[in-house]
């Protein structure tokens, strides 16, 4: 039976979720006919309606939409997604903000007080680009305060893994700490670069959660890094405000 991976357990009104190879290829990005089928297995899973999903298209940059209930079901039933977005916010119940990955980081947030939620999806470029400051600037225009904000990053390509060429390394000396030499190969750790842009920007530490899993390591985690052209899928992250009506 394919599981999912929570976040904020703790919390009444929100609720997160990272699913995983088990499920299926869940991108529209890969070839397949079974993409929607996978989805509609998940969401009945989880006592969601399919419809209510929204997709951004992730391009690697910082773009974030803020969704209102109009948006409903983009990128949810075909590759309709919000086109050169790369994450979402919004404080609408009910509404599912999703994000895909095959590696890259997801880094989910929610303010419990002022209910605004957001997702976002980094690769390193878009850490570089800093996309999850932009994520918490809309969370922050939407009423969310700094210091209630929690944040949660599901499994990725770990540090173990992610071997990079100088050319990345040069984007990144500003953070020698997050960077590793073996053997003269050179090793990033991008969520703790992330955990560094947040607290810069004053997140308590203690509202950071980082899962240790390595989507690289792992076989139950699509992964381009290790499967390379054979990769045949993406991972669905999710994170909703729970509809009370």
């Amino acid at each position: 039976m394919p599981k999912v991976i929570k976040y904020f357990p703790e919390s009444k009104n929100v609720q997160a979720c990272f699913a995983d190879k088990s499920w299926g290829n869940l991108s529209f990005k890969w070839p397949g006919e079974k993409v929607l089928e996978h989805r509609q297995k998940l969401f009945a899973s989880l006592n969601l309606n399919l419809n209510k999903l929204v997709m951004p298209e992730q391009v690697h940059g910082k773009i974030i939409k803020v969704i209102t209930n109009d948006l409903q079901g983009r990128g949810a039933l075909k590759n309709d997604w919000l086109e050169g977005v790369e994450g979402l916010v919004t404080k609408a119940p009910g509404i599912v903000l999703g994000a895909e990955a095959s590696d890259c980081l997801l880094i989910y947030a929610f303010d419990p007080k002022a209910q605004v939620i957001g997702i976002v999806h980094a690769g390193w470029r878009g850490v570089k680009n800093n996309a999850v400051v932009a994520l918490f600037d809309k969370m922050l225009d939407q009423g969310a305060e700094v210091g209630n904000i929690e944040v949660a990053i599901g499994p990725h390509i770990q540090q173990c893994c992610f071997e990079v060429q100088s050319d990345v390394v040069e984007q990144f000396q500003d953070y020698p700490d997050s960077i590793k030499i073996e053997q003269g190969k050179h090793y990033i750790n991008l969520a703790d670069i992330v955990k560094r842009q947040l607290i810069i920007r004053n997140v308590d530490l203690i509202n950071i959660k980082i899962s240790e899993r390595c989507t690289c390591c792992e076989l139950n985690f699509h992964s381009f890094r290790r499967e390379k052209q054979s990769c045949d899928g993406g991972m669905l992250g999710l994170i909703w405000l729970m509809d009370k009506s």
